[in-house]
């Protein structure tokens, strides 16, 4: 896993943390915030989840969305 962290034009810290899924595909994972040990500290939480086996972010969407759908 890499990361990058640049300065955006509004001013916050943006981190893209790069990743291989679970098909080999490299993925990357973008975390903003407002100061540069902010944006760090979620980067790192990321890379936390994704060393432990979990999805880098949880679904927006939940099971009874889904079914419903369905």
């Amino acid at each position: 896993m890499a990361a990058r962290m640049r300065n955006r034009p509004d001013g916050r810290y943006c981190v893209s943390v790069s990743y291989e899924d679970s098909a080999g595909i490299t993925r990357r994972h973008y975390v903003y915030g407002k100061t540069q040990a902010e944006a760090n500290a979620k980067a790192k939480d990321a890379r936390d989840r994704l060393e432990a086996g979990a999805p880098v972010r949880d679904a927006s969407r939940t099971l009874s969305h889904r079914l419903a759908e369905w």
